[in-house]
């Protein structure tokens, strides 16, 4: 059984909370317990008016990690920003970006100089718009070890090397 952590930064903290050894379920009920629709009427508060307390972080953020064969896996949720006075839970959405590593072949111009025959490369796809429901059935997902979904349901974004 694979053992999570994850990790959220609200727009009012600081630091950033981390949980480890998470099991699915806790990771779900950690998303869950996310107070996403205060969080986000506060922030959009706090850029609209100068006497509420100033927003610490313009990025915040909940992300899902779990190591699985020396590989990296990694789920990044960031909540889009109110537009308005009227913004209700219904309106909230979610941009999920989703990395994984993948080994491909280098080419045999690089071999030839004495490069090595594979590299990995951080494969990241990119989700936005997406309602709670939509979010936590990705989540559930990604914590079952199901990327196909994840993969099938977003578009390349760009490759980075390491």
């Amino acid at each position: 059984m694979q053992h999570f952590t994850t990790k959220f930064l609200n727009p009012f903290s600081e630091q950033e909370v981390t949980n480890t050894n998470l099991s699915p379920k806790e990771v779900l009920l950690k998303f869950r317990e996310t107070e996403w629709y205060e969080y986000i009427k506060k922030s959009f508060k706090a850029a609209t008016d100068s006497s509420s307390k100033p927003v610490l972080n313009d990025f915040w953020y909940f992300t899902i990690n779990y190591v699985s064969n020396k590989q990296n896996f990694n789920l990044l949720i960031v909540p889009t920003f109110a537009s308005s006075n009227n913004f209700t839970e219904r309106d909230i959405t979610f941009s999920v970006e989703y990395t994984r590593p993948k080994q491909i072949m280098t080419s045999k111009f690089n071999q030839f100089f004495g490069g090595a025959k594979q590299k990995w490369v951080d494969h990241n796809t990119h989700i936005k718009n997406l309602k709670i429901p939509e979010t936590q059935n990705l989540i559930e997902a990604f914590v079952n070890d199901n990327h196909s979904l994840l993969a099938h349901n977003s578009k390349k974004e760009k490759q980075i090397l390491y």
